[in-house]
C-alpha cells in the first residue's frame, strides 16, 4: 500500500482538533508527499468541517520536491540540469514507471515550476552537456507566461554529449541578480573540479548559495561523482541531496 504521509505522525501527536489544524498550517510546506497520499492526513480529522479545513491547507501548500529539494532558500533561483548522454539511462520511478533519468527530472522540474515556486520569486533554467545554454539571459519573474515558457523549454531537452558542468555554473553565476543555484547531475564533470570549487566558494562568499542534487537511479554506480557533488554544495554553503537510492 502507499506509504503514510510524512505529516501523519505530527497530526496524531495532539489531543485537540485546534492543535492539529494549527500544526498542519505550520508544517504543510515541509511535506514531500504526492497529492494522493494526503488522504492519510485528512483521515486524522473526525468532523467534516475539520477535514475541509485540512484539505484547504494542503491544497494551498507548496511542498518540497523529492528530487529538487527546497526551492525557497533564496528568492532568485537558477535551476541547472545535466542533459549529458548518461541521463538517457532508464530508471524506475517511485510510482513504478520506467523512464530515462532526464525525462524524470524534467517532469519533477516542471512540477516545481507549476506548483512549488512562489509567485514573489524569480528564476531561470540552464542545461548543460558538452556546452551550456540558458532559457533566459537572467532570472525572470514567476508568472503563468514565464512558467509555461520554461516548462516548454525543458520539455525539449534530450540527452547527449559530455558533462561540461563548469560552463553551466559560470553561466548561472554571471547573472548579477541570481542568489541561489540548484544543480542536478548524474555524473562526474569532464574536468576543472578545482576551478569549480573555487568559483562556487567565491560566489557563496557574497551571500549566495549553491545546492546540488545527485541522481543516479539505474545505470552504473559512480561514487566519485556523488562525492564531488557534495563537495560542490559544501563549497557553495548549500545542501547536497544524494538521490542514488530514492528519487
Amino acid at each position: 500500500r502507499p506509504p503514510r504521509s510524512t505529516l501523519f505522525p505530527y497530526t496524531t501527536l495532539f489531543r485537540s482538533v485546534d492543535d492539529k489544524i494549527s500544526t498542519l498550517r505550520q508544517i504543510a510546506n515541509l511535506t514531500i508527499d504526492i497529492p494522493e497520499h494526503n488522504k492519510t492526513v485528512i483521515d486524522a480529522f473526525t468532523f467534516s468541517s475539520d477535514k475541509k479545513e485540512a484539505m484547504k491547507i494542503l491544497e494551498g501548500a507548496r511542498p518540497i520536491s523529492c528530487t529538487w529539494g527546497d526551492v525557497h532558500f533564496r528568492k532568485h533561483i537558477v535551476f541547472i540540469c545535466d542533459t549529458s548522454g548518461s541521463m538517457s539511462a532508464n530508471m524506475k520511478t517511485p510510482s513504478g514507471a520506467v523512464m530515462s533519468r532526464l525525462r524524470f527530472v524534467v517532469e519533477q522540474l516542471s512540477d516545481v515550476l507549476i506548483n512549488t515556486i512562489n509567485p514573489d520569486q524569480m528564476f531561470n533554467l540552464v542545461r548543460f552537456s558538452s556546452s551550456a545554454n540558458a532559457w533566459k539571459p537572467g532570472v525572470v519573474a514567476v508568472n503563468s507566461a514565464n512558467v509555461q515558457s520554461a516548462v516548454q523549454f525543458a520539455s525539449q531537452w534530450s540527452p547527449g554529449g559530455s558533462t561540461n558542468m563548469l560552463s553551466s555554473l559560470n553561466l548561472a553565476m554571471a547573472d548579477p541578480n541570481a542568489q541561489g543555484i540548484v544543480l542536478l547531475s548524474d555524473g562526474e564533470p569532464d574536468g576543472a573540479q578545482s576551478t569549480m570549487l573555487q568559483n562556487v566558494a567565491a560566489w557563496a562568499a557574497k551571500g549566495n548559495v549553491v545546492n546540488t542534487v545527485f541522481v543516479q537511479s539505474g545505470g552504473a554506480a559512480n561514487p566519485a561523482a556523488a562525492k564531488f557533488m557534495c563537495d560542490l554544495a559544501k563549497a557553495g554553503k548549500g545542501v547536497c541531496r544524494d538521490r542514488r537510492a530514492h528519487v
